[in-house]
């Protein structure tokens, strides 16, 4: 992200974009000592800064991670998705979110032939569990109404409702809503943030774990909600890593 405005030279000291290689730059920002954007934080500074950072209308790579348990293993069809929030609400990378996030790295050998088996993983690393799968969250893979985004599982865990998550990741209960509106009123639309996982139970790709970040849309595509595969080389990562207080 580019920042020119002189009145946010703070801002500008404390976050810093991190753009390329997707498996690179995670391990890049934390090595830097900071901690990656949730989507939470990138719904604030979208509402706060959009006008006078374009860039913060582009689409954004967070470290709210989802595990899938292997469906041999958890005997459920959907995999058992487990939501895995690695920074806190002050902004600290959790000592089990970094675990996590320590495996987008260079190296990783996750795919395409599982080399490395990250179910040895899935009950160690706490998440918020959804035994019933993802089907069962909300309905997938199209835009939502007001009313939708708000019910939405999906987004109020990455908004940190209260309600959804541990105090430790818990903040203001109404930014979904404040959020929602923004969006609503920046794209003079009446669905928005669908969220869009490409989810298939009956594929055979999800017969294997799988570990995967979220990503927060551009606004243009309606700040629509999709997943990175860790497991893929993506090439066009994009973070934001910010000095959290000590």
């Amino acid at each position: 992200m580019q920042y020119s405005n002189n009145k946010t030279k703070i801002m500008v000291e404390q976050d810093k974009p991190f753009q390329g290689k997707y498996l690179e730059q995670m391990s890049l920002l934390l090595g830097e000592g900071r901690s990656p954007w949730t989507a939470a934080r990138f719904m604030k500074e979208r509402i706060a800064h959009a006008h006078e950072f374009p860039d913060l209308l582009s689409y954004l790579d967070v470290p709210d991670l989802i595990f899938y348990d292997s469906r041999t293993r958890s005997g459920n069809p959907n995999g058992n998705p487990k939501f895995i929030l690695t920074v806190d609400k002050n902004g600290r990378v959790t000592e089990e979110g970094r675990k996590a996030l320590e495996f987008i790295n260079p190296n990783a050998k996750l795919a395409p032939d599982y080399e490395f088996n990250p179910n040895s993983f899935y009950d160690s690393l706490p998440g918020i569990m959804v035994r019933s799968g993802l089907p069962a969250l909300e309905v997938l893979e199209k835009h939502l109404t007001q009313k939708e985004i708000l019910e939405s599982k999906v987004w109020r865990i990455l908004a940190r409702h209260p309600d959804e998550v541990d105090k430790e990741f818990a903040e203001d209960r109404t930014l979904l809503k404040e959020y929602a509106n923004w969006v609503k009123i920046q794209t003079k639309q009446e669905t928005n943030m669908g969220v869009y996982l490409n989810y298939n139970p009956r594929d055979e790709y999800y017969i294997n774990p799988k570990l995967m970040a979220f990503c927060v849309g551009r606004l243009d595509f309606k700040s629509e909600i999709g997943f990175r595969k860790i497991l893929d080389h993506e090439i066009n990562g994009r973070f934001v890593g910010y000095l959290a207080p000590i």
